[in-house]
């Protein structure tokens, strides 16, 4: 049974398992999916993704990056992870991705509404922060229903294939509580 750190009806983020590591692979090495990354031509190579995989362990003071799960089954399904954490300012960045086939159903959504409940009720952040490239939109839409606002813009600040030189769009979520 994998540790849950989070869950709803049908959402869950646990542990990363070694099982997951060609699912990541394929993930990955999506050209659809990787456009958006700040390296977009970058070739994942099966040895980084093992070498990620035995990082998670051994960086959980700075990155705990976990399994998105799917469905009554539980199917992994995607990353999202706490990134940069900063415990004497109380911030961290928070990023995501999933399987192409389950874009568009608001399974992201509710992933980083999970995950910014650990982050603000278990691990006490004050504010997480993220960025998208502005072509993004379906990753702006996931931070905007999440209460994230765009706090500024780094202006033609990466390639996107099909777009050219791209805005790197900023935001921020403050703890309300």
């Amino acid at each position: 049974m994998r540790p849950l750190i989070a869950e709803s009806d049908d959402v869950k983020i646990g542990l990363i398992e070694k099982e997951d590591l060609q699912k990541i692979y394929e993930i990955f090495n999506n050209p659809k999916g990787a456009r958006f990354l700040r390296d977009p031509t970058q070739v994942f190579y099966r040895e980084d993704v093992e070498e990620f995989y035995e990082g998670l362990r051994r960086n959980r003071d700075r990155n705990r990056i976990y399994a998105i799960l799917y469905g009554k089954t539980a199917d992994f399904i995607g990353t999202i992870g706490l990134y940069d954490i900063d415990a004497k300012n109380s911030y961290a960045y928070i990023a995501f991705g999933i399987d192409q086939k389950y874009w568009g159903r608001g399974i992201t959504s509710k992933a980083v509404s999970l995950m910014m409940k650990y982050a603000f009720d278990t691990m006490h952040l004050r504010k997480l922060i993220s960025s998208v490239f502005d072509p993004n939109i379906a990753s702006r839409k996931v931070l905007e229903k999440n209460g994230f606002e765009e706090v500024g813009r780094y202006r033609r600040h990466g390639y996107v294939p099909g777009y050219g030189f791209a805005d790197e769009v900023l935001f921020e979520r403050f703890n309300e509580k």
